[in-house]
């Protein structure tokens, strides 16, 4: 059953929205069974679209994965295995998004994961991939606001910096409509300060589809790689010897997140421990994956509580050390504007943290050519 949602949006944001996308655009969510689109499924998509007219339409099915729904899962979505019984198949979603779209941009928070899961699922049902362009709202967000002024960069943080109602995160449809309007504010906030407005859109833009791109990508899983699987859901520690970045050929302890297809090769997306930020792994380039033992596991993790203190415990001593030079310089005289940008530049690196959406290539590789965070 659709779920019911006010998807007013206020004229202004589509006038903003219009002025760069004058046939329309479309925002998306999907609800899956896990974050790794080669070996999880859709469970629910929705979409939000703007026509050139300026008319807002909405779309939304549940469907039935063939599978049950993990229970962490559902404490995140709350869809169970009951909701989607009689829920219509994924070729028939996949369909009736592919008509509500009608080849239009597509938008999406975090859009590698639900584009992802879009493109691989329409590789399995043997549906052509559409032609257009697709644009990350989590990616204009990080241009738009500077990280001191937000918490994260999760929808529901943008969300409420722009003063956008949330009423069902997490569900697919105000997934789409809050993606939507985050996008617009984000352009509205940008084009304030700076007069390049193309390249506004040209930051959010991450990938451009077209049918030929289906023969282009992998999407299976390596048998040598099959036993990463049962850890993507319980995020366990393992390692893996990696054919490139700074521990070259060297096993190094990641936590798997996901398998992700990408034009130029499938990636695994992991915490590298050592650094506890997110990185994408080309898994073409893993050479060899090693499982630890009870022992080791609880070693790593010791060692990742460990360092997320000492990383908090900086953190707060950046922000007082912060505090006081500003203090200072407002209180003297001397050299005002030397000081003043070392405190900045001080806060900001010692300020940085593991970005939950972070696409941190570890050996330059790009999810497209104009990507390197989103």
């Amino acid at each position: 059953m659709p779920i019911k949602l006010d998807i007013t949006i206020p004229n202004t944001e589509i006038r903003n929205l219009l002025s760069f996308f004058p046939r329309g655009i479309v925002a998306f969510d999907v609800e899956t069974t896990g974050l790794s689109p080669l070996t999880d499924k859709i469970i629910e998509i929705a979409g939000v679209k703007i026509n050139e007219r300026g008319e807002v339409h909405s779309f939304q099915t549940l469907i039935n994965p063939r599978i049950d729904i993990p229970k962490h899962t559902i404490e995140i979505h709350q869809i169970t295995d009951l909701m989607v019984k009689s829920a219509p198949s994924l070729k028939w979603a996949l369909l009736q998004f592919m008509e509500f779209s009608r080849g239009l941009p597509l938008l999406a928070h975090n859009a590698k994961f639900d584009i992802g899961f879009l493109l691989s699922s329409l590789y399995e049902e043997g549906i052509d991939f559409p032609k257009c362009e697709v644009y990350d709202s989590c990616r204009l967000g990080r241009k738009a606001i500077v990280q001191s002024q937000i918490d994260s960069y999760r929808l529901s943080s943008l969300a409420q910096k722009f003063n956008i109602p949330t009423e069902m995160l997490h569900r697919a449809a105000s997934d789409a409509y809050v993606c939507l309007r985050v996008f617009s504010n984000s352009i509205e906030h940008m084009s304030k300060t700076t007069s390049n407005l193309d390249g506004i859109i040209n930051c959010a833009r991450i990938l451009r589809i077209d049918p030929g791109l289906s023969d282009k990508m992998s999407f299976y899983v390596p048998e040598h790689l099959q036993g990463i699987i049962p850890k993507l859901s319980t995020k366990e520690v393992i390692e893996i010897k990696y054919d490139g970045g700074s521990m070259k050929r060297e096993f190094r302890p990641v936590k798997p997140i996901s398998f992700l297809p990408l034009p130029n090769g499938s990636i695994l997306y992991a915490l590298c421990v050592h650094s506890l930020t997110n990185k994408s792994f080309q898994m073409k380039k893993i050479m060899a994956t090693r499982f630890l033992s009870k022992e080791e596991l609880d070693k790593w993790e010791d060692y990742i509580k460990v360092k997320k203190e000492n990383n908090n415990s900086s953190k707060n001593n950046s922000a007082f050390a912060t505090s006081k030079t500003s203090t200072s310089i407002s209180n003297s005289s001397v050299n005002c504007n030397s000081t003043n940008t070392n405190a900045n530049i001080n806060g900001e690196v010692n300020r940085s943290e593991p970005e939950d959406v972070l696409l941190n290539i570890d050996d330059e590789f790009c999810y497209s050519q104009n990507r390197d965070v989103d």
